[in-house]
């Protein structure tokens, strides 16, 4: 149950912890409102103002080698098929084709992609596809070119102005019309004005080396699959212009269709010039190998002796089959002979469709085995002594008499025709044994004029598939989709670029106001006060009006101090604690402020209330209150003859509001507030005045204010927003470990109630707040 209640607990304080959050962030919705409205205004110009990236498409299908490759692979199949054979074509081996530097440089150099024409429209330049003038570098300026030239050309008159540029060397010179032929930086250019066009606005080209134009391009190129099972290509292209884009993907894969045809036809020729050179030789050794034949005949007188030794060896094949066969037989009959004669193997039925060729006996067999299964049937219902069951015996018996007679016959017949097959085959066996040695030979020269002639013949046959795979122009590459460049651009996305816009000016504005603090030196929320652990016993607000109190009203500034004044009464109860000391870190925090104004709201409620000036090193509670008589609490400690009474002044502000103010500036202040006589005011105080505020020095100053905790009964610390330093709060920690002023609360002034997690309905509503400067009389 506790371990559930901490968890309860836990869940509870996060939860505050995001709606502080929340309510932290709403008090700043107008900064949200500024940086959303600044980020609108900025992605709008970004958006109108960048130039537009389209993106062009299309997809190829790769065909798979044809023609000569196809023919040497073959080839090289049926020469040396393990060592050979090429692999088959790797789909990713033709993206990398598709994207190298050789291909692109190709492209770039056919499109003239190397140069940009800008042309001046209004007060800027825009690129543009088609310029009324062309610039072209010689082609050894381009080889040379060693980085970007910028050419500028302008209409003066009735003569043209270029001006060019390269590595900070700029060359100017006039002419009077086209074509013309002018000095750069990088080598003689060529101006010309194209048919159907007039020069009529400046222009601007650069030129810049091929394979820097490579560079780029191969970024906006990308090559990939649409599946990895199958052998299509999709190609895009990123450009600013959309037929550029087109026609940077039509030529792609025209160049790639080009090149892969130049590698194809490549191969094919040097597989023409091997074929017609292997012909020539295998035709000389086919030639010889036949006159060899021919001799050889004539000087043996041989005929077609082929066809008598085929007969012989296929008729002696014919015999061992059937020897083979016959000695299978004889085994199985041997076999089922001896199992019938075994006689463990009485009622054991016997194998069947065994090989055995003899009909009759495979009849005895079945009707043996029929018998057999007869007894099995009657053996389950009968007993060994029944009748019917001996009679089934005697058949059985008689049966295998029977079977074993007629395997002994078979035997026999087997026996007679294996001898007779291995005397034929005898026969035929030294037939072939006797063959003639010429025969042999013939046979030998025979062979080498077979393979020559088929080899001969495959080549002829390869010489013809290389001449019309050389003559056939099919694309390796077909275009399924062509190339399309889509309306919308891709980039720069508006919406994408709105949200993001308004969503980082979010988070940067919440960055800014829940991190900013960290970098500030002054207290800049009221949660940072909170964080002391110290009871917060009010928040005054920040207002632009600078006016404290008034009896009868309901503003906010009335609703904090009466607020105050409500926990002040709780904190002193019905005890005889009535004196109230403030003090802050520094001036100018606020304290004479709130402690007057406290003061009315106590008096409102019809209580006696005297404010006690005892900040006596910078005294300015008289002049707030209009008090022109010099005398005050100084004038009572350091002299005998005054009484408490005679230093207590009507306010001017209230019937039940009274001053003590602190009079002249002493030479010893500290000295002054250690004498007795100050206890016996405050005892006077007490006995006349429901309330005692005092208006003491600061004290993270001067120890004044230390000296009052022996006369005080609770400690009002101020804390201004924006004005006390952050080292002040550990500071005022350990006044209240040490005990050096009693009962601390704290007061923060300047606060923003929106950031708390209530507000007021109504005309209050949230961000009415009060504002103090420099200027002390702004606090009255």
């Amino acid at each position: 149950m506790d371990a559930q209640h901490t968890d309860n607990n836990q869940t509870q304080e996060q939860e505050i912890d995001l709606i502080d959050l929340f309510y932290k962030l709403l008090a700043h919705w107008r900064w949200f409102l500024l940086a959303g409205v600044v980020a609108f205004v900025g992605a709008y110009i970004y958006v109108h103002v960048t130039t537009p990236i389209y993106q062009a498409s299309a997809s190829v299908v790769i065909k798979d080698s044809e023609g000569s490759d196809k023919a040497v692979d073959e080839l090289f199949q049926k020469v040396a098929p393990t060592s050979l054979a090429s692999s088959n074509m790797q789909i990713e081996d033709e993206m990398e084709i598709l994207r190298s530097r050789s291909i692109l440089l190709q492209v770039i150099n056919e499109l003239n992609l190397y140069t940009k024409y800008k042309i001046k429209n209004g007060l800027f330049y825009s690129e543009t596809m088609v310029p009324p003038i062309s610039a072209t570098l010689d082609k050894e300026s381009m080889d040379t070119l060693r980085g970007a030239l910028l050419i500028q050309v302008e209409k003066a008159g009735e003569r043209y102005a270029v001006s060019s540029a390269m590595n900070d060397v700029c060359v100017t010179e006039t002419f009077t019309d086209f074509p013309a032929f002018v000095e750069t930086p990088a080598g003689r250019c060529t101006l010309r004005l194209l048919p159907g066009h007039a020069f009529t606005e400046p222009m601007k080209m650069n030129i810049c080396r091929p394979i820097d134009a490579v560079n780029y391009y191969s970024r906006q190129l990308t090559v990939s699959t649409t599946s990895k099972k199958t052998s299509i290509i999709s190609l895009t292209f990123k450009d600013e212009d959309k037929k550029r884009a087109e026609d940077f993907l039509v030529k792609l894969i025209e160049v790639y269709n080009r090149d892969a045809m130049d590698d194809k036809n490549k191969v094919t020729g040097n597989t023409l010039i091997f074929l017609e050179e292997r012909l020539d030789s295998i035709s000389y050794e086919l030639g010889f190998v036949e006159k060899h034949l021919e001799q050889y005949k004539q000087k043996e007188r041989l005929s077609d002796l082929k066809t008598n030794m085929t007969l012989d060896l296929n008729t002696n094949n014919e015999y061992e089959k059937k020897l083979l066969d016959v000695e299978m037989q004889l085994n199985m009959t041997t076999y089922i002979y001896n199992y019938l004669m075994d006689e463990k193997h009485r009622f054991s039925l016997l194998p069947v469709n065994t090989g055995i060729s003899d009909t009759e006996l495979m009849r005895l067999i079945n009707e043996y085995n029929k018998e057999l299964l007869e007894r099995e049937r009657l053996m389950n219902t009968m007993k060994t002594d029944n009748p019917t069951l001996v009679n089934q015996d005697v058949r059985i018996d008689a049966l295998r008499r029977n079977v074993i007679s007629s395997i002994a016959g078979v035997k026999d017949g087997l026996n007679i025709a294996r001898t007779d097959i291995l005397r034929k085959t005898n026969y035929f066996n030294s037939r072939i044994g006797n063959m003639p040695k010429q025969e042999r030979e013939f046979n030998n020269i025979d062979r080498q004029q077979q393979i020559k002639a088929n080899l001969y013949l495959m080549l002829l046959e390869r010489r013809e598939q290389a001449t019309i795979s050389l003559a056939a122009t099919m694309n390796k590459a077909r275009v399924i989709d062509p190339p399309l460049t889509a309306d919308a651009p891709i980039a720069p996305r508006s919406m994408m670029i709105y949200a993001g816009s308004l969503f980082l000016s979010c988070i940067m504005t919440a960055g800014i106001i829940l991190f900013g603090g960290v970098f500030r030196t002054r207290i800049v929320s009221v949660a940072e006060v909170e964080n002391t652990q110290l009871p917060v016993i009010g928040i005054i607000p920040y207002t632009k009006e600078g006016v404290g109190v008034q009896e009868g009203q309901n503003g906010i500034m009335e609703e904090s101090f009466r607020r105050m004044r409500s926990n002040l009464r709780f904190l002193t109860g019905e005890d005889d604690k009535k004196c109230i000391l403030m003090t802050s870190t520094v001036s100018g925090e606020g304290k004479s402020f709130i402690s007057i104004n406290l003061a009315l709201t106590f008096a409102f409620l019809g209580c006696r209330v005297l404010v006690v000036g005892l900040d006596i090193r910078r005294p300015r509670l008289a002049e707030y209150f209009g008090i022109k008589k010099d005398i005050g609490m100084t004038n009572y400690l350091s002299e005998a003859d005054i009484r408490p009474e005679d230093i207590i002044f009507p306010s001017g502000m209230h019937k039940q509001l009274f001053v003590a103010p602190a009079g002249p500036v002493p030479p010893n202040p500290s000295e002054l507030l250690e004498r007795p006589k100050l206890k016996e005011a405050f005892t006077y105080f007490r006995e006349q005045f429901d309330y005692v505020i005092v208006d003491s020095a600061p004290v993270g100053l001067i120890s004044d204010t230390l000296s009052l905790n022996k006369v005080t009964d609770f400690t009002l610390y101020v804390c201004r927003i924006d004005y006390t330093h952050k080292n002040a709060l550990p500071e005022i920690m350990e006044l209240q470990r040490s005990g050096q002023l009693n009962q601390i609360s704290l007061v923060v002034n300047g606060g923003n109630l929106a950031e708390r997690k209530y507000g007021y309905g109504g005309r209050y509503g949230y961000g009415y707040g009060y504002g103090y400067g420099d200027n002390d009389k702004n606090r009255k």
